[in-house]
């Protein structure tokens, strides 16, 4: 069949629970992170099956956002993001410019299957080389990333 670009690769499913509305279009500067609302990506649930490690990642490290002007501008040579696009990101490092976040801090997945890949690539490219995260989030990412190898072992 004829497929139009434009809804050919958009999931429209929403990322966040039902009862949470998305977030606005993010346009012009985005604020740092302690002064905007972060959506984050955790769930209630999260603690009935994730590791402690991945429920710090999503209630702590990571925010659900939609893709705006920039973002999609930014993205021009890449995958195509559309405006409103769900993604998710860095909340650390979202307000400064493209250029200067370390690689992957934000990805924009094609389905809700595939926010676990675009996680573990952010886990390993992202978080241990992003200069805006406080010492204490970085220091709780390394110790909760190097205790889950250790499977069975109290901490």
């Amino acid at each position: 069949g004829n497929v139009h670009a434009s809804s050919a690769t958009v999931d429209t499913t929403p990322i966040s629970s039902p009862k949470q509305p998305l977030p606005p279009c993010d346009e012009g500067q985005v604020k740092h992170y302690s002064e905007r609302t972060i959506m984050p990506l955790s769930t209630d649930e999260d603690e009935n099956w994730l590791s402690e490690f991945l429920c710090f990642v999503r209630a702590d490290l990571v925010e659900v956002f939609r893709a705006g002007r920039e973002d999609v501008a930014s993205r021009i040579n890449s995958k195509k993001v559309v405006h409103g696009q769900v993604g998710i990101r860095c909340r650390f490092c979202a307000h400064l410019p493209h250029s200067e976040r370390a690689s992957r801090s934000s990805s924009f997945p094609s389905s809700l299957s595939r926010i676990y890949q675009s996680l573990t690539m952010m886990l390993r490219d992202h978080f241990p080389k992003c200069t805006s995260m406080t010492d204490a989030e970085q220091n709780k990412f390394t110790m909760l990333k190097e205790s889950k190898t250790t499977q069975g072992a109290s901490g």
